[in-house]
């Protein structure tokens, strides 16, 4: 049984899609440019809304778009964004195990911590990080090693569970396990190509797999 478990955020542990598609292409409109379907977001999410905006845009206008979409999602980044189904669940059982969670995004820091604090209210983690200012994002293991630090466990013990590469990479630099997910915004055949030591296809076989 792992003792201690990083999560991802989007595409993990909750599904926040439709709000940024629905932000950025506001953004977009807005110095008319042309917006994108939920497809194309699905295929960039991942690497932040700055690299998101650049993809988006085509290179277009991105400080402005960016500044805007900042503002915007700021307002509505808790319109349409739910936990999985049965995730919320899991990680509620896991932290009563006394297994030691935390979250690890590429979402900004401020979002982060205020989606994981009102949908998984009452859920004790060790820490919650997002993007910071002059802090290399995913999949450079800063944060994560900060976490892992806080958890105070040995490296076997703990395990990264995320949905696209940069996640899976992540957890090789940090030298933990990894556990992708399905259900995210990355196929099987990504995950498995990123090295994830083990893949999950639902809710029930990741806890498998975390308490096995």
């Amino acid at each position: 049984m792992y003792k201690g478990v990083i999560f991802d955020l989007d595409g993990t542990l909750v599904n926040s899609i439709e709000d940024i598609k629905n932000s950025m292409n506001r953004a977009l409109e807005k110095y008319e440019l042309e917006t994108n379907d939920l497809d194309f977001y699905i295929s960039h999410i991942g690497q932040g809304l700055l690299t998101l905006t650049k993809d988006a845009t085509r290179n277009q206008k991105v400080e402005l778009v960016y500044q805007e979409l900042l503002s915007d999602y700021s307002d509505n980044y808790l319109v349409k964004t739910k936990s999985y189904p049965h995730i919320s669940e899991l990680v509620d059982r896991l932290s009563k195990k006394g297994i030691k969670i935390a979250v690890n995004s590429n979402k900004k820091d401020e979002f982060t911590k205020d989606i994981v604090n009102t949908l998984f209210k009452d859920i004790e983690f060790v820490d919650v990080i997002g993007d910071r200012e002059n802090i290399n994002k995913k999949p450079d293991p800063h944060s994560a090693n900060e976490i892992i630090e806080k958890m105070d466990l040995d490296k076997s013990d703990i395990v990264y569970v995320g949905d696209t590469d940069h996640d899976m990479q992540t957890a090789i630099n940090a030298e933990i396990d990894s556990i992708g997910v399905t259900w995210g915004y990355r196929s099987k055949a990504e995950l498995q190509a990123a090295n994830a030591k083990y893949i999950a296809d639902d809710v029930q076989e990741l806890e498998s797999l975390l308490i096995k």
